[in-house]
């Protein structure tokens, strides 16, 4: 499993898992970081990857089991477990020949073109959106406006909002990945 976001933090996957896993460092091409079109239940946009041609990330990885893999997809609701291969996304060192990572359900932040925002702060990213938005919510610093979108009813109306404006678009093309199956 190749880990964007928080899973790629050892303190992180000991919670969800239950035990320790061993991460370890990889770079992964035509692949980036960007952020998802939802707002989580503690007020933030959080991570999703993006297809990302002649683009390099480093990150890191675990090799889990199924049971753990299982695990985490019930930890990550708003995000689907997809297999793809080193064809498409090669890996150095080149670990496997295909992996596991999760990708937004709600889309990747962008334009109306479908160009991503450019993965960066909370506070850039609520200052992205409250350009196009024009939401007050949106207004202010990042810690006040996560306090904001922690109500429910506030983060689905701009995750509605995000959509109305055309500022969500597919994190990841259908035809390149593969939902919960092959190697992990």
């Amino acid at each position: 499993m190749v880990a964007i976001g928080s899973n790629a933090s050892s303190s992180v996957m000991r919670v969800k898992l239950g035990h320790s896993v061993e991460l370890f460092a990889l770079e992964v091409g035509n692949l980036a970081v960007g952020h998802s079109a939802h707002v989580s239940r503690r007020g933030y946009v959080p991570a999703t990857p993006i297809t990302s041609p002649g683009a390099s990330l480093t990150t890191m990885a675990a090799w889990l089991h199924a049971d753990e893999l299982a695990t985490l997809d019930e930890t990550e609701p708003n995000y689907d477990r997809l297999t793809v291969t080193t064809h498409d996304h090669p890996l150095n060192p080149p670990v496997a020949e295909s992996f596991a990572l999760y990708v937004s359900r709600h889309g990747a932040l962008g334009d109306p073109a479908g160009r991503p925002l450019s993965f960066g702060t909370q506070q850039d990213v609520f200052d992205w959106l409250h350009g196009r938005l024009h939401s007050p919510v949106l207004r202010g610093r990042a810690e006040q406006v996560c306090c904001r979108l922690a109500e429910p009813t506030v983060a689905a109306r701009v995750a509605d909002d995000i959509r109305t404006h055309g500022l969500a678009f597919p994190a990841w093309p259908t035809t390149a990945a593969v939902p919960h199956g092959g190697e992990a």
